[in-house]
């Protein structure tokens, strides 16, 4: 669908270049060919390792191998500035050199130190670590990711007389990365082109297919080693007389000859079979609204993405998160089949990998600390490990041993089968373990092949890329060109919109101006009126875009970085594609504007105003695409948006004339596009000669030309074509800057610079593990050393752990306290003596683990930690008392659209797709239950159906819960749901994330029982191991920094089981985590079901432990259908003897997994060699017998009396659950709420940062723009004038507050879909608060905005006058905020919400009778003068300001005239309305109060 739609000429172009004329076929193969192609070599198989052991014997016929690239790295090291320590009770003393300015170069802390190394071509390596070890870190260091590379950057490669290359955020890279002994820091080499670097973020648009996302990343990557090996081979063939055996083959490998689109079909056809996602290659990537494709699938397609790129070199960062078992196992293999026949160097980080996976691997490299202590063969790491005395438990498998051993001294002392070796006394530090690896046999043979030549190969030159881009800038425009209209028609709705407003205004204007004269000085400032709006309307197409376009640059800056796209690829392509818009919108503008208003009917006037009006519009889209660019934050650069929109408005000549426009501002006036094009615009119409002479003398001026002289404009023709060509030049002049911001900056992210995508606080705790030299490598503390105390003089240890070992006692506790969060402290018992020289904790021994549990432990002791740890000492309190849960359901069926059905059209399908086919089960009290199958079986749909997640679709079956028909409101507060992805308010900290659920879901009561909020919260703080993270922000997560994907999950967790649930669904809970993380997931969750609990989990990747936890398990398959369900007995012994007795199924190995082998015998595969449907043969099965039998039993009615109540213990009474809807009253809801709002909001400084630095921006700008202007009124300009300023500062601060208030509501919608689904509080509640919440701010900044304005304009020094002008402010501020907030929680998306109301603020803005006076306005829009909250603003402080002042005069054409008078004739302003505006304004503040509820009460906008 991409790539079909491309320019004809383009493709043929590329074809030309490459394939001789008489070759060209009239046709492009379709996708279907190529499918038949691939068919037809791999023998209709989707075992891909036919075709590239095909195409690997028939370049070896020729004399040919693949090339491959050896990737080498020598002394690579990263560090970054040294945090500053936090102040407070346990934060480490400055020392005397830092504070007194003697330490000339700051502190810098070491977070990569991976030595020297190898990666030999075709082997597959293994990278496993703890969390923070520096995984991702290294991945991105040697793809060349880790610093920007940006090929225009002269700075490319290290600078002279530095050892390093310096990055963002004082990042300092050391040593060198070589590819076949070819330098990566120079420009002798393409990195990125070179290798690719595959994320654990999921940057997608999506709006497009799986197809389109992958071919047109191909595309850009283009096929250039594979067209030039292709070339090579049939060269020798040809001079070898030989013909190709392989006619097949021969065809699919002909398609990758030429750079076209048919080249980008074949490979991603073949690679979407590799990674089993060709069954959604037509299905929408999708995000938070829209749905597409399931979170595995999602990672398969970053994947792919970057795969199909072809390069020889892949760093892939953990890329089987969310898949199953054998979906993980089958892509690994097919790595490894590439690995192995291509020659490629694949090094993949992995969490869980199954001892299957592996075993697909041929080295492993193993880190700790940011340091790697081990690489080599997989064979060799235990036996490796095992000489140091360390052995995993009984059947345990490799990965997760590996990496608990070296996660720290407690997971270490666990495997401890011997004495610790001389010189260690707690444990054996990561830089110990990488010595006596160097020392290991299998740490010689590594430095023997480092000493080695670097490996070359005769066609080195085909992959070791010079080219910065894969394909010309011209194809690579149309490509981005193309993906540009398929976006435009994918958000049609924002097309319209805005071409539904901009109609709108014309209708609008042409109906308010209708058929204006020319021989009147009113008509003459009506037409300028006309100008001047016509400007601000059109400057709105690009201000609608910006939100939109700045959510596309995290997608840009990945492809960016992987030179998918020039930066000026994506510029044009992304203005080029709103000009149809534009163009369409402006000439649609002025056909109903010009003809209706009565411009003078010339056909070169027409075309010059046309063409001012597209000017300006162009001008607009290229100014907010800058700002968004530079600021990479929707709320700032509609923030800073509005700001420009607003000074360009005021200095454009019409709210203040030129001539009184201040020295100090007139530059701007000078400069500003919107000025020129207003001056040109009026200078089109007044300066015609269809305007009457002003007076009847010869040679008089026009009254056209007369009032332009009077407002100070400059009405001469050249200033026309002047204001048109400055308009033109100075977009221009932006296309530059746009283009430089867009090659040189990157995302926002608010983590630590080089930390990657590893886990923030496991990188700080390991660093911490890896500088205690008194406790970890036996270093004397009174000896004075520093570092990590292993003399090998790498790495520098942080200097607030200097000097403590000192001070330490010689026998009790040690503390080393770290600068940052938990740190780990040691402590000897009371009773153990100290051992003099020798460290105080005594060596551990096998019989000694659980003294040694003891001995070693983590105990916070920064100042937020360690008041955690000291407040809830003492406190008294027993388990809450839960209502038991037996859930029962039978013959569930799941229906959605199908969006491919057309009524009347019999080929389009059916009209529903059915996702669950008669799913029964029961789901019991104190039975862990696992919801497995292949991907895209239905668990997670099966589980939202269950859970009453589902926004849309049609159920069908029965569902009871303790014999009652499931009702959702009750059910909702028995329930605990752990969603796949991890919502959370994003400047709440740990602690209050849990106590805000625990207050809101527990009631008051059973709070109480527990020993209070607080109490019961550490508890269960402890449970999931997040103590010595209680006091840490979430965050957004991700680039945006906060906790990390681990530490999230188990936040989720904690949530849900704070509420006490009778049964809880857990999504995924291990997905993402290593398998020390999942572990400690997984003990939770087996401590609740222990508790009585009903616990259901859907799980792909389990490994034997994990697997282990749990009691029965309801297994699906692809089409919703169920294939098991009932116990599985001792190790699985019931679920391997059901599908062991169908012949045809692969035999069971008890070494194996049974969750992996499970899924491989219940495989499409295993279905054909069964010869039958497994759900069949389960329906037909004795077990399935016994399992409806309890079924049933289960959905019979029970008595009041059998519903259960039980606590810890298994039984208990008192009250489980409290009487209503919520657990709380509605008064506690909104306390609670509320007060979550309010810190949220006292926390966000981003937010309140950028509209209070607004607020202090637009009052200096106002008061220095009409500095000295508010107490003059003695002629109509300074009256205008003064009018104009209470015109501009009452309506631009408000309508940039109603601009950045909705990202922000935005953003807090997910949180509220996932508390409103969990029954935690009513939803007007949650309305209630965001509005109350903003109150107190938004007095805050009308203070200091009012403070600033009313002295500098020169407003009459008067207390009444300024209390009137303080009310106003406050409801005009407050009414257009809660506007904003009415309109995001009305809409869909943030473009809709600002087209709504921008539609609204143009139609106020015409008929404020500002632009139109009262007087000159048309009866039949009298009705949206009086529906204006800014008329009655403006007429508001108009009145109060100027309405009394009966002494006082103007002069005017006809004499002095009283200024009420004035007012009144000129506006028909009244000053007796003055108090009944107030109740006006007020009525308009409760009508956009009454959105906010309505739209968070009734409307739900997210699909699932």
């Amino acid at each position: 669908m991409l790539l079909i739609r491309f320019p004809k000429w383009a493709e043929c172009k590329e074809k030309i270049d490459d394939v001789p004329k008489q070759k060209l076929k009239p046709a492009l193969p379709s996708r279907q060919d190529i499918a038949n192609a691939i068919d037809a070599v791999t023998e209709g198989e989707r075992d891909q390792r036919l075709v590239i052991t095909k195409i690997a014997d028939r370049l070896k016929r020729v004399g040919l191998t693949t090339p491959g690239i050896e990737v080498r790295w020598s002394n690579l090291k990263v560090d970054v500035p040294t945090p500053a320590p936090k102040r407070g009770k346990g934060a480490p003393p400055v020392s005397a050199s830092s504070s007194s300015g003697l330490c000339k170069t700051p502190p810098r802390t070491t977070i990569l130190d991976a030595g020297s190394g190898l990666l030999t071509p075709g082997r597959m390596t293994l990278l496993l670590g703890p969390p923070g070890s520096g995984r991702s870190l290294l991945l991105r260091a040697l793809a060349g990711q880790l610093l920007a590379q940006n090929p225009f950057d002269p700075r490319l490669g290290r600078e002279k007389d530095k050892a390093y290359r310096g990055g963002a955020g004082g990042l300092h890279l050391y040593g060198e990365v070589y590819y076949n002994g070819v330098p990566t820091s120079g420009k002798d080499l393409q990195i990125p082109r070179t290798a690719t670097y595959i994320s654990q973020t999921e940057n997608h648009l999506a709006e497009l297919t799986v197809r389109e996302t992958l071919e047109f990343a191909a595309a850009c990557q283009g096929t250039g080693m594979l067209r030039d090996l292709y070339k090579e081979m049939t060269k020798r063939e040809k001079e070898a007389g030989m013909e190709p055996d392989d006619v097949e083959l021969d065809k699919l490998m002909s398609l990758t000859q030429a750079k076209g689109p048919h080249a980008a079909r074949a490979i991603v056809e073949n690679m979407a079979r590799l990674l089993a996602i060709d069954h959604v290659m037509d299905t929408f990537v999708g995000n938070d609204m829209l749905k597409g494709i399931s979170g595995g699938q999602k990672r398969r397609v970053t994947y792919g993405e970057m795969a199909v790129g072809m390069q020889r070199v892949l760093m892939a960062d953990e890329i089987t998160n969310g898949l199953d078992a054998a979906s993980a196992l089958a892509i690994a293999k097919a790595l490894r089949n590439v690995t192995k026949i291509m020659n490629t160097t694949f090094l993949i980080s992995l969490l869980q990998p199954s001892p299957e996976l592996v075993a697909c691997f041929d080295d492993v490299i193993l880190m700790a600390a940011g340091i790697i202590v081990y690489h080599g063969p997989v064979e060799a790491l235990q036996p490796f490990l095992g000489s140091l005395g360390l052995q995993p438990a009984p059947e345990q498998n490799l990965a997760d041993f590996v990496q608990e051993v070296v996660a720290s001294p407690a997971d270490q002392s666990r495997y401890r089968t011997q004495a610790l070796p001389v010189g260690c006394n707690a444990w054996i530090s990561p830089r110990r373990m990488r010595q006596a690896f160097l020392q290991s046999s299998v740490g010689k043979a590594a430095q023997e092949a480092l000493a080695a030549p670097p490996y070359t190969h005769p066609l080195q030159d085909l992959v070791i890329t010079r080219q910065p881009f894969g394909v010309s800038r011209t194809y690579m425009f149309t490509l981005a060109l193309g993906r540009e209209v398929i976006l435009l028609k994918r958000n049609m709705d924002f097309s319209n919109a805005g071409l539904g407003q901009i109609l709108f205004t014309a209708f609008l204007v042409s109906t308010a101006f209708v058929n204006l004269s020319h021989d009147s000085a009113n008509d003459a400032n009506l037409f300028l009126g006309v100008c001047f709006f016509s400007i601000m309307s059109i400057f709105m197409v690009g201000f609608n875009f910006a939100p939109i376009f700045v959510s596309r640059l995290a997608v840009f800056y990945k492809q960016r970085d992987h030179r998918f796209l020039t930066p000026s690829a994506f510029m044009a392509s992304c203005i080029i594609m709103r000009l149809p818009d534009l163009f369409i919108q402006s000439v649609g503008y002025c056909i109903m504007v010009y003809f209706s208003v009565g411009f003078t009917l010339d056909a070169g006037r027409f075309f010059l105003f046309w063409s001012l009006i597209f000017a300006a519009g162009l001008n607009s889209i290229i100014t907010f695409q800058l700002l968004g660019s530079i600021c990479r934050q929707a709320t700032i650069t509609q923030g800073l948006g509005a700001v420009y929109l607003m000074i360009n408005v005021i200095i454009s000549g019409l709210p203040i004339a030129p001539t009184s426009i201040p020295p100090w501002w007139i530059w701007f006036y000078w400069i500003s596009p919107m000025a020129w094009i207003f001056r040109a615009m009026a200078a089109n119409e007044l300066g015609s000669p269809a305007w009457a002479p002003a007076s009847p003398a010869p040679g008089a001026p026009t009254i056209g030309q007369a009032v332009l002289e009077l407002r100070g404009i400059k009405g001469e023709e050249g200033w026309v074509y002047g204001g048109l060509g400055y308009a033109i030049g100075f977009s221009v002049i932006q296309l530059f800057f746009l283009a430089i911001c867009l090659a040189f900056l990157g995302p926002l992210s608010n983590k630590t610079p080089g930390y990657g995508d590893d886990d923030e606080e496991g990188r700080a705790r390991s660093i911490q593990f890896a500088h205690l030299p008194e406790m970890l490598d036996g270093v004397e503390s009174q000896g004075g050393a520093s570092g990590d105390g292993d003399g090998d003089g790498e790495g520098q240890a942080n200097p607030a752990y200097q000097g403590k070992a000192a001070a330490a006692p010689a026998a009790g506790a040690v503390a080393i306290v770290a600068a940052a969060g938990a740190v780990p402290v040691v402590e000897a018992p009371a009773a153990t003596a100290a051992v003099p020289g020798s460290g105080p904790v005594a060596e551990a021994t096998e019989g000694d683990r659980e003294e040694a549990a003891a001995v070693i432990s983590m105990r916070p002791t920064s100042a937020d930690a360690a008041d955690l740890d000291g407040k809830g000492e003492g406190e008294e309190g027993r388990e809450l008392p839960f209502t038991h849960v037996t859930f029962a359901f039978k013959n569930i069926s799941y229906f959605v659209p199908n969006p491919q059905h057309k009524k009347g059209k019999a080929d389009s399908g059916p009209p529903e797709l059915q996702l669950l086919n008669h799913v029964s089960g029961v789901f019991r009290p104190g039975v862990l239950t696992a919801l497995m199958g292949a991907s895209g079986a239905g668990k997670t749909t099966l589980m939202d159906v269950l859970a009453g997640r589902k926004t849309g679709g049609r159920v069908e079956g029965e569902q009871v819960v303790n014999g009652v028909t499931k009702e959702p409101h009750a059910f909702a507060r028995l329930m605990g749901y752990v969603e796949q992805f991890d919502v959370h308010s994003p400047h709440a900290t740990v602690e209050e994330a849990l106590l805000f659920s625990a207050n809101l879901r527990v009631t008051a009561a059973q709070l109480r029982e527990a020993g209070g909020a607080q109490a019961f919260v550490r508890r269960m703080m402890k449970v999931v191991e997040l103590e010595p993270l209680a006091h840490r922000t979430i965050g957004l997560g991700g680039a945006s920094g906060g906790l990390s994907v681990e530490v999230r999950k188990r936040l989720t967790i904690a949530c849900e089981l704070v509420a006490n649930p009778g049964i809880v669904f857990m999504d995924e809970p291990t997905s993402g985590l290593d398998a020390r993380a999942a572990g400690v997931v997984m003990r939770a969750v087996r401590n609740t079901v222990e508790d009585g609990r009903t616990v259901v989990c859907t799980i792909h990747q389990p490994n034997r432990e994990i697997m282990d936890a749990f009691d029965e398990l309801l297994l699906l398959k692809p089409g919703g259908r169920t294939i098991f369900f009932g116990p599985l007995g001792k190790r699985q012994a019931h679920l391997v003897e059901h599908f062991s007795a169908y012949q045809g199924v692969p035999l069971y190995d008890p070494a194996m997994n049974p969750a992996n082998w499970m899924l491989d015998a219940t495989s499409a595969a295993s279905a054909e060699a069964v010869g039958a449907d497994f759900a069949d043969l389960w329906a037909e099965s004795a077990e399935a017998k016994v399992a409806m039998d309890l079924v049933d039993r289960s959905l019979q009615p029970r008595a009041a009396g059998d519903i259960e109540e039980g606590s810890a213990g298994g039984g208990g009474g008192g009250e489980a659950g409290g009487g209503g809807m919520y657990a709380q009253p509605l008064g506690r809801q909104l306390q609670l709420v509320l007060g979550r709002s309010l810190q949220m909001q006292t926390r966000d400084l981003a937010y309140n940062g950028v509209r209070f630095g607004i607020a202090f921006a637009m009052g200096w700008i106002l008061g220095s723009l009409y500095w000295g202007l508010g107490d003059k009124y003695e002629t109509e300009l300074d009256l205008y004038n003064t009018i104009g300023c209470l015109f501009c500062s009452m309506l631009f601060l408000p309508v940039t507050n109603m601009l950045t208030v909705m990202p922000q509501i935005e953003v807090q919608r997910a949180v509220f879909y996932r508390e409103k689904a969990s029954g935690m509080y009513a939803p007007w509640i949650f309305a209630a608060a965001q509005i109350l919440a903003e109150f107190p701010f938004l007095i805050g900044q009308i203070i200091l905005y009012v403070g600033i304005l009313y002295p500098t304009v020169h407003f009459m020094f008067d207390g009444p006058k300024f209390g009137w002008f303080l009310l106003y402010s406050i409801l005009d501020v407050t009414a257009f905020t809660y506007m904003g907030m009415g309109a995001i929680n009305l809409s869909k998306n943030m473009p809709s919400a600002i087209a709504g109301a921008s539609l609204l603020l143009m139609l106020w803005n015409l008929f404020c009778g500002f632009l139109i006076p009262r007087p000159e306005m048309k009866d039949w829009y009298i009705w949206a003068y009086y529906c204006n909250p800014l008329m009655w603003i403006i007429q508001g402080v108009t009145v109060t300001q100027l309405g009394d002042l009966n002494d006082s005069y103007v002069m005017t054409d006809a004499g002095p005239v009283a200024v009420p008078e004035f007012l009144d004739q000129a506006f028909a302003y009244d000053f007796g309305m003055r108090g009944w505006i107030i109740l006006i304004l007020i009525g308009f503040l409760l009508t956009f109060c009454a959105a906010t509820f309505f739209g968070v009460m009734r409307l739900n906008f997210q699909m699932r």
